[in-house]
């Protein structure tokens, strides 16, 4: 308390002293011989520097005397006083001859300081002439020593504090206003060498800094002084699911996200063998590429580090939902799963697995054609082999099977066939999959035939006349297909005309024409009138008698391949 004070209160007034003896000169003038007399008419000076507590049954009282005129000191020291207008002052009379400079002087006061309450002082000096008095100082005694370092605690914790507490006792409080706490109850042990008290632990933050203050109400008086200050940590509360999808989120609790000042980066994650900066909600996707489907989670908070005990698991599809639609298939064939969503609900931003066939590998293919999620398989041997999948985050073994099959299938004889003929084909066809047929000739057209019984069927197309070459395969994704190293030669005749019934009819009545692959003609025609017939079967074709033909007998002709074919009779028209 470096406080200057300056004070003059004189029973005499000093200018008129000056007055006076100014006119004595003047009247003094008129004689041979002149007397000057100089009095020193500047105050006395003198600031408090401040009192020391060292107990309480000590004090500590500094002033430093600044300056000291001529004045006659008739007594000069210190008052000291309970505050209050009831308490008596007590005066410390430290002589008549004061030095200037820094005065110190131990006093002991009669009766022990109490504490909480608030005492006064202050330093006079009275000369014959006036009274010197600083302004009244006030200070009040604990006796408790604060803490300086900061203590690091969490909330809920007991703060334990070691030192002198004889002077308190269990009505004393701890009141921390930075987190609204005003009435925290305190504990001493036996020998009162030791305070307690626990945080709230309903105020959750990290690296927030708080002021511990020890208080105490009473009717006439409240004490209140600085205790220990503290550095609350942040506890996390582990995640209440303990399983998984990988594209979900861990939620984190047990921190007000409002309250956490983590800009040294104290307060991390452990996620599994990796340690990351706290977030309350963080992706599990975004974590890292860990292995297994089951890990440890905890904590770092600068002092302590915790796991969790129960450990959070990332689901897996069950081994009954790894079905292929296909219980067969041929080497390099592209697989579908029957759940065509389980590899995004299970792996999405994981990576897909591998699909185990046996101990071959099938990955994971897309055709970017907007087909289920689908694997292609290598060049594997014949067999039946149970499947599986394998990635980082685990293995399925499935408890359906695969049979896989190369693709064969018999070449027949030379065959002759017209339009719209059909030729069976047998093979190691599989029942249910489309197979592909391309005419060597026409290196853009395909044509497809669906197996069944280890066979396809598949009619001459009216395209092609000749002879012709097919060679047969199987998809393998996308546009791409497998063909077996073997050719079908064809002889594809040109169409017939062979038959009309009935050879009579009048307007309206149904005319039945035959011929092999009659209803592949490009044109039909009665007489020379165009007809438009509808077809019944690839060699039989029919059509009503227009109503605008003639009566008599006309032939019948069709038009294939440029060519005219005139029917074998004459349609007789009445």
């Amino acid at each position: 308390m470096n406080i200057f004070f300056r004070y003059i209160r004189s029973w005499f007034p000093l200018p008129s002293i000056g007055i006076c003896l100014f006119l004595l000169t003047i009247f003094q003038g008129c004689k041979e011989e002149t007397i000057v007399t100089t009095v020193d008419v500047t105050p006395i000076s003198f600031f408090v520097e401040g009192i020391n507590v060292i107990n309480s049954e000590q004090i500590k009282l500094e002033v430093t005397i600044q300056y000291l005129n001529d004045e006659e000191i008739v007594d000069y020291g210190f008052s000291f006083k309970k505050s209050g207008y009831n308490h008596q002052e007590q005066l410390i009379s430290l002589g008549k001859s004061p030095s200037i400079g820094l005065l110190t002087y131990d006093y002991k006061p009669k009766e022990k300081l109490e504490l909480g309450l608030y005492y006064e002082y202050y330093f006079y000096i009275k000369t014959n002439r006036g009274y010197y008095k600083s302004y009244t100082n006030s200070f009040s005694y604990s006796g408790l020593k604060t803490i300086v370092e900061t203590l690091p605690y969490s909330s809920g914790e007991t703060v334990t504090l070691s030192g002198d507490f004889s002077m308190l006792d269990e009505s004393y409080k701890v009141q921390i206003l930075d987190i609204n706490a005003r009435q925290l109850p305190i504990k001493l042990n036996d020998g009162r060498t030791t305070l307690s008290f626990t945080l709230p632990a309903n105020y959750t933050a990290h690296n927030k800094y708080i002021q511990a203050v020890l208080v105490h109400y009473e009717s006439s008086r409240f004490f209140s002084q600085n205790l220990v200050r503290i550095k609350l940590l942040g506890k996390v509360s582990p995640p209440v699911r303990k399983s998984y999808y990988y594209y979900e989120s861990l939620v984190f609790t047990g921190i007000n996200n409002n309250e956490i000042y983590n800009h040294d980066g104290s307060l991390r994650l452990i996620i599994g063998d990796q340690v990351v900066p706290y977030r309350s909600e963080i992706k599990i996707s975004d974590i890292g590429d860990f292995e297994g489907s089951s890990f440890r989670i905890g904590y770092v908070n600068g002092r302590d580090s915790v796991i969790f005990p129960d450990p959070v698991t990332i689901l897996l599809p069950p081994a009954e939902m790894l079905q292929l639609r296909q219980r067969k298939a041929h080497p390099f064939s592209q697989l579908h799963l029957v759940q065509r969503d389980m590899m995004f609900n299970y792996f999405i931003n994981a990576g897909m697995p591998i699909l185990k066939i046996g101990p071959y590998d099938a990955l994971y293919y897309d055709d970017n054609q907007g087909n289920p999620t689908s694997f292609r398989i290598d060049d594997i041997p014949n067999g039946n082999y149970q499947i599986g999948l394998s990635h980082r985050l685990g293995e399925i073994e499935s408890p359906y099977s695969l049979e896989v099959e190369e693709f064969d299938w018999h070449v027949l004889p030379n065959q002759k066939l017209h339009y719209g003929d059909k030729i069976t084909f047998k093979g190691t066809f599989i029942d249910g999959v489309e197979y592909g047929i391309q005419p060597l000739e026409m290196p853009h057209y395909r044509m497809g035939a669906i197996a069944s019984n280890n066979e396809i069927t598949v009619e001459i197309p009216f395209i092609l006349g000749g002879r012709t070459s097919w060679k047969i395969g199987y998809n393998i994704g996308g546009n791409q297909t497998r063909y077996a190293d073997k050719i079908q030669i064809i002889d594809v005749l040109p169409i017939t005309f062979d038959g009309v019934s009935p050879i009579r009819g009048t307007t309206g009545e149904i005319i039945t024409l035959t011929g092999k692959g009659i209803k592949h003609a490009q044109r039909y025609y009665i007489g020379d009138r165009e007809i438009i017939p509808y077809a019944i079967s690839a060699d039989e074709v029919r059509f009503a008698i227009p109503f605008n033909i003639p009566r008599g007998t006309t032939r019948l002709s069709i038009l294939s391949n440029n060519e005219l074919i005139i029917s074998p009779v004459y349609l007789e028209i009445f």
